[in-house]
């Protein structure tokens, strides 16, 4: 069964309807619920609630400035609720107080939670916050989905409220915690990506890479058999060139000038012959 921790404090008009209201609504939906209002929305409070098993979701309805958020024995620092919601294995956050994004980075350096916070600048007030409250638990306790609740109840970003998942507003390259029935939805996802949907005849990455391959493997053949084709074409041109044939001119001229050269190789040898004589 699940469990959540409801934390509210100050003098906020309508912070006993939200608080009543969440309470209620999480209750209704089979949740175990624990209330820090009052005198227990302290340190000891939370230390009490700490102490009684991990919870799922914390909700927080206060007041909240640049130090911190408002118990009734003093401020908790956004790195000492950080802390308890990771001793708690808080899996989400809900921050329905004033300046509350501000905070988000310093808590989810602490504990990987996704956080629901508002962005408002300055503020909201008390009868918004309520509403917000009240149609963000409806929709949660439907969906189960803490972001798809933030987006419905401030009507689809409409309201000055948004959803921050783990890992906070910046990336720091590590991975938050994810429910099992989320891992396991993830895992169904990769083996169908992987193997192909059968029931739909949607193929998948094995398949793909099998058809790439063989694709691959045909356009190697076909290049191969080419060029073999194209050497095979410049060979038969080469063997079939003819032989280069002497026209009768060409010969006539050719025998011309050798029995010049050799009238003329005669006409020395003699010379040198009388010169010897």
């Amino acid at each position: 069964m699940d469990k959540a921790v409801v934390v509210a404090a100050g003098d906020l008009d309508d912070l006993p309807a939200e608080v009543s209201t969440v309470a209620n609504t999480l209750s209704a939906a089979g949740w175990t619920v624990r209330l820090c209002v009052g005198g227990d929305a302290s340190r000891a409070g939370l230390l009490a609630a700490a102490g009684e098993g991990d919870v799922r979701l914390a909700w927080f309805g206060l007041h909240s400035g640049s130090e911190g958020f408002a118990l009734t024995d003093g401020t908790l620092s956004p790195a000492q609720l950080g802390v308890w919601l990771r001793n708690v294995s808080a899996r989400e956050a809900v921050l329905n107080s004033c300046y509350s994004v501000e905070h988000v980075d310093a808590i989810q350096r602490a504990a990987d939670v996704d956080v629901a916070c508002t962005i408002a600048p300055a503020g909201v007030d008390s009868t918004e916050a309520w509403q917000w409250g009240v149609y963000a638990v409806r929709a949660y306790v439907q969906t189960g989905d803490l972001q798809q609740a933030v987006r419905q109840a401030s009507g689809m970003g409409s309201l000055q409220y948004r959803f921050i998942p783990c890992g906070g507003m910046k990336l720091r390259g590590r991975v938050g915690r994810m429910p099992q029935d989320r891992i396991e939805e993830q895992l169904d996802s990769l083996i169908r990506a992987v193997r192909g949907d059968t029931v739909n005849g949607v193929p998948g990455l094995v398949q793909r890479l099998g058809e790439m391959q063989v694709t691959l493997l045909t356009m190697q053949t076909e290049q191969r058999q080419w060029r073999e084709s194209v050497d095979a074409r410049l060979r038969a041109l080469e063997q079939g060139r003819p032989a280069v044939n002497m026209s009768a001119r060409t010969a006539a001229f050719v025998t011309l000038v050798t029995a010049i050269i050799m009238a003329l190789v005669l006409v020395a040898i003699m010379a040198l012959n009388r010169a010897g004589a």
